[in-house]
């Protein structure tokens, strides 16, 4: 027996050595943490295209960071701006930073589009082609436009460009959105006599790696403080999505440490109260720790990675890693007389062996779920369980003195109570009765479960951050990034082709009210068909009104010289158009470039952002109409897999709980299966019943409590069930556990992430309940009853 005990002692050494050895090496490569939600969740169920081109955008869009530097004197604002923007030039983390548009960059954006002009028409030109006498037209707003005050600027381009084509187009597409303004090659805001300067970033840094968003956030935010401090009444607002990560980076890592240290401290204490021995409280922290071990290593070396939810998720296995311990030190205190620690683990075992595999098998099957947070908390769980029952079952006899302290702790006192409550001749007589309300009462929470899978209610961001947030995007223009229209093509050019059959219909759309305003590319670069087409209506008028074109020009002093040179482009330039690589490879491909998510599996595709959107049936009615157009709603699509989702865990849970009751059945038979299984689904549903009175929407998080209501109260229940004649020293063990299990979530409950709020929740009801209810497991009065309502 000592041999076999040192063998296994061995193992288990061994076991510790290589779980630290693979958790030494991960950490020197570099633990890779996520904080993102949507890092939790599948890829939304639409077309793979579809999808891969969204997450292309997204990813890009993620990345991108905005500033405002605002004063009354816009003098002060825009030198405390350049300092802002060397500042930040100097920390070497972001690929591009946009305050000013230089002159070399005037210069190449007109050298890569002017030499188009006879092909690049606006809106407002074409329309004039297609009435008579357009050419006489043109040539007198020419004249116009040639004594104004901006004469001077289409003097210089009148003899290469005299119908001041390019002019017009440059005019007619946007530069701006919302409440900003181009002045002296700057983007200006004002705002409630705050004159501010925008600033665009794009940092090369993951906005979803704790460690980056740290050394990023942190620098910036040094800076602001800089140029605060050295300028009175300056304003700097600061937005994108690694400030958001960030905070709820920081307020997650916070969280769980408040979640893990309160639960440890509380644990410590109950634990001296009850045992009274460091010895067991060592013993009891090395489960824990073998089991948060085990759990993290080999989660992080599967997944190559770990959420941090998932290791918030992992604090509070605590519950149920120290349950095994508990049960040991029960088992040796309240026994009479001394008893070997091999005798006190031979009584254990098969209730906490039991115990170990129907919570493996409720947490496994999250593993087939298509949640990638789910997996990690399936894996995670999994190993921190077994993790914690191998150092009770391999640790505990061979380091656990055989002499123990057989004194009646008073805690005790609580456990008999609670016990004693089902023994109690009144309540003896009517569990039947008892059970039946407790059954109705449930059915009426499971059939009232208000939900709401709105993923924005899990957004945990400041109230300040949001504010900022929506300061800067009524500054800079409302365009939603969660909702777009994706645009596919074959080529590049049918793309831009689709576009430009969309924009009559937008532009009556955003008159309609369905959107404010629309983003796309084909307004900045279009297609090659429709340069075309412009440059034959325009060509056509030439020659039609050539005589009239030259005696307006004539008049106004361009040379006869210049006019043929002219002309004689016109009739040879027509195999010359802007092409899309062109165009975006300028500097004015800088703002334009996101729209455009290039090659995908079945084409190409590019993006159409909107501002405001109000009626989005329509938008759905257009999407219907076009094969190659999406309308997509991120929001949406991601409240409607959390609520797919919702229903399948839900199901999960369900097929967990039939696996478990099939398992028991083997071992108790139909009537001591349903007492075992039956006190964790009253729980649930007394929980949901209490969400119902005070009006709780439940979420998908809610759902997922329920399985760990189930993993640790089937381990309640099944421990009744197997005490026999040493139920007080069970209840005692339940006892402790049902304490720091409540320790854990009850903090989890009072988080201010939704998601962690929702789920500490439900399990502190769950667990609440189902430890009032499991001693009524084993109880012979119980089974006699339920035999009867059978019978």
């Amino acid at each position: 027996m000592k041999n076999r005990t040192q063998f296994f002692f061995g193992l288990w050494c061994l076991l510790f050595a290589i779980s630290s050895g693979l958790l030494f090496q991960l950490a020197a490569n570099g633990l890779n943490f996520k904080s993102s939600l949507l890092d939790l969740l599948p890829e939304t169920e639409q077309d793979i295209v579809v999808s891969n081109a969204v997450n292309k955008f997204t990813k890009r869009v993620s990345n991108q960071c905005f500033f405002l530097i605002g004063h009354a004197d816009e003098l002060v604002a825009l030198s405390s701006a350049k300092s802002f923007e060397k500042k930040l030039l100097a920390t070497n983390y972001f690929s591009s930073i946009k305050m000013e548009m230089s002159q070399d960059a005037e210069e190449q954006i007109f050298k890569t589009f002017f030499p188009y002009k006879d092909k690049l028409l606006s809106p407002d030109v074409i329309k004039v082609l297609k009435n008579k006498n357009a050419i006489e037209s043109l040539c007198d707003n020419s004249i116009k436009t040639l004594y104004s005050p901006l004469g001077s600027v289409a003097g210089k381009l009148i003899n290469e460009d005299p119908m001041l084509l390019f002019s017009s187009y440059w005019l007619s597409i946007p530069k701006s959105m919302g409440k900003m303004r181009y002045k002296d090659n700057v983007l200006w805001a004002n705002d409630q006599n705050i004159k501010y300067v925008f600033i665009s970033a794009i940092t090369d840094e993951d906005s979803f790696s704790i460690n980056s968003q740290g050394r990023v956030v942190h620098k910036i935010n040094e800076i602001k403080q800089e140029i605060i401090s050295g300028q009175k009444d300056l304003k700097i607002l600061i937005s994108g999505m690694i400030f958001f990560a960030h905070e709820g980076s920081v307020g997650a890592k916070r969280e769980i440490s408040t979640i893990g240290i309160g639960s440890l401290l509380g644990i410590i204490l109950l634990m001296w109260l009850a045992f009274r021995s460091f010895r067991q409280i060592f013993l009891c922290l090395l489960s824990l720790a073998m089991g948060l071990l085990t759990g993290f290593t080999y989660t992080i070396l599967i997944f190559g990675e770990l959420h941090l939810l998932t290791l918030g998720f992992g604090a509070s296995l605590i519950g149920v890693c120290i349950d095994y311990s508990f049960h040991f030190f029960a088992e040796k205190r309240l026994s009479s007389g001394e008893i070997s620690n091999e005798k006190i683990l031979n009584r254990i075992l098969p209730g906490i062996t039991l115990g170990v595999i129907t919570s493996v098998i409720g947490y496994f099957s999250l593993i087939f779920t298509p949640f990638p947070g789910l997996q990690q908390m399936a894996v995670f769980s999994c190993f921190g369980i077994t993790g914690a029952f191998l150092t009770v079952l391999m640790v505990y006899p061979i380091l656990l003195k055989n002499k123990s302290n057989n004194d009646i702790p008073f805690l005790f006192n609580f456990t008999k109570i609670i016990i004693g409550f089902w023994q109690i001749e009144r309540i003896a007589n009517h569990k039947i009765f008892i059970l039946l309300i407790l059954v109705v009462v449930s059915l009426v929470g499971f059939l009232n479960i208000s939900t709401n899978d709105d993923i924005r209610i899990l957004n945990s961001s400041s109230k300040e951050l949001k504010n900022i947030d929506k300061k800067i995007k009524s500054l800079i223009g409302d365009i939603d990034l969660s909702r777009f229209l994706l645009i596919e093509g074959k080529t590049a050019q049918d793309v831009l082709e689709l576009e430009e059959q969309l924009q009559p219909i937008l532009n009556e759309l955003a008159k309609e009210k369905v959107f404010k305003y629309y983003h796309c590319l084909s307004r900045f670069i279009p297609s090659v068909k429709y340069q075309k087409e412009n440059f034959l209506l325009l060509r056509k008028n030439l020659r039609s009104e050539k005589e009239i074109f030259k005696t307006k020009m004539l008049g106004i002093g361009l040379g006869e010289v210049n006019l043929t040179k002219y002309l004689k482009n016109i009739e040879n330039s027509s195999q010359n158009y802007l092409g899309l690589k062109e165009g975006l490879s300028s500097p004015i491909g800088e703002n334009i470039s996101s729209l455009w998510l290039g090659k995908t599996e079945r084409g190409f595709a590019s993006m159409i952002l909107l501002s405001n959107v109000a009626k989005e049936n329509i938008l759905i009615d257009l999407e219907r109409k076009h094969n190659d157009v999406h309308y997509i709603n991120k929001v949406k699509d991601l409240s409607d897999l959390l609520s797919r989702y919702r229903r399948h865990i839900f199901i999960f849970v369900l097929i967990s709980y039939l696996a478990i009751f099939i398992l028991l059945f083997f071992k108790y038979k139909f009537i001591q299966s349903l007492l075992v299984t039956l006190p964790p689904i009253l729980a649930c549903g007394l929980a949901f019943f209490i969400f119902f009175l005070v009006n709780i929407e439940t979420n998908i998080f809610h759902i997922l409590a329920i399985l760990l209501v189930m993993g640790i109260g089937i381990d309640y229940t099944i421990f009744f069930a197997e005490a026999k004649e040493h139920r007080d020293k069970v209840g005692y063990a339940v006892f402790l556990s049902a304490i720091t299990s409540l320790l854990s979530f009850g903090l989890l409950a009072f988080s201010n992430a939704v998601f962690l709020s929702s789920f500490g929740l439900t399990v502190l009801f769950g667990l609440v309940f189902t430890f009032l209810l499991s001693p009524m497991v084993g109880s012979k009065d119980a089974e006699d009853s339920i035999k009867d309502v059978f019978e």
